[in-house]
């Protein structure tokens, strides 16, 4: 991890607004400002461009561009550049972590409590106190902090575990990775 974004925008993926927007904006005309995505001009827009371009998520009425809790990604994302873009974020839809299923992002990681994990990989930076953390998780625009050191981060994908009382745990593989696991290990 080497950055963290505070009250950052979202730009909707091409495969998002390709297979998930345009389609709901064909079957509803009101799709976007109902989602606080701006007016059907940026539809036409995203048309005309044939997604060579990225659309920014509105979340104001007057189609100003501006930061804030309830885009997708919440009041804060914490980056670790990889191929995949995939990155850990806030989220405005804190029902979320009330569920058992979880695994209803597009591959990217919404994190309970975000404030307290800035706190933790600012800690050794001066003058982020958790007081200006809040600042920075409500300003109107972006504001993109360095950390003075990289940070590894591993991910690890499991559709079965067994939990501290020896308790099988089995999740669907909504990555479909089992299959070529399970070959490997035939062979």
């Amino acid at each position: 991890m080497s950055y963290l974004v505070f009250s950052p925008y979202w730009n909707i993926p091409t495969s998002i607004a390709r297979n998930e927007i345009i389609p709901a904006i064909r079957k509803n005309p009101n799709y976007l400002s109902q989602k606080k995505y701006g007016s059907s001009d940026l539809f036409r827009q995203i048309s005309r461009s044939k997604f060579d371009q990225l659309v920014r998520q509105i979340i104001s009425v007057y189609d100003s561009p501006k930061a804030g809790g309830s885009n997708s990604l919440g009041l804060v994302k914490f980056m670790f550049p990889n191929k995949y873009s995939v990155y850990i974020h806030d989220t405005p839809s804190r029902s979320l972590f009330e569920r058992e299923d979880r695994a209803l992002s597009h591959g990217c990681i919404r994190l309970q409590n975000p404030a307290e994990f800035a706190k933790i990989l600012l800690s050794d930076m001066p003058g982020w106190t958790e007081e200006k953390i809040r600042e920075a998780m409500n300003r109107k625009s972006e504001l993109i902090v360095n950390l003075n050191r990289k940070i590894s981060v591993v991910l690890v994908y499991l559709t079965f575990w067994a939990d501290a009382k020896g308790q099988a745990n089995f999740r669907q593989d909504i990555y479909n990775r089992d299959e070529e696991i399970l070959t490997l290990l035939r062979k």
